[in-house]
């Protein structure tokens, strides 16, 4: 997923998106959102399986 984040943050900046097996599953405002989504159209099994990330907008600096 980083070494993709330039792509990823033109296509799905500011948005939670689910990935599956290097494939993109879904991409919503919210978390529960997605989490709703990939509940109604996986399996419980795979949901669990899937990685949910936070993209952020480019030019953005996270400070810990």
């Amino acid at each position: 997923m980083y070494e993709h984040m330039q792509e990823l943050q033109e296509k799905y900046q500011a948005k939670f998106i689910a990935i599956y097996n290097k494939e993109i599953l879904g991409a919503e405002d919210e978390r529960k959102q997605l989490w709703n989504y990939l509940k109604e159209n996986y399996s419980s099994d795979k949901v669990e399986e899937i990685f949910i990330d936070y993209i952020n907008p480019k030019g953005y600096i996270l400070i810990p």
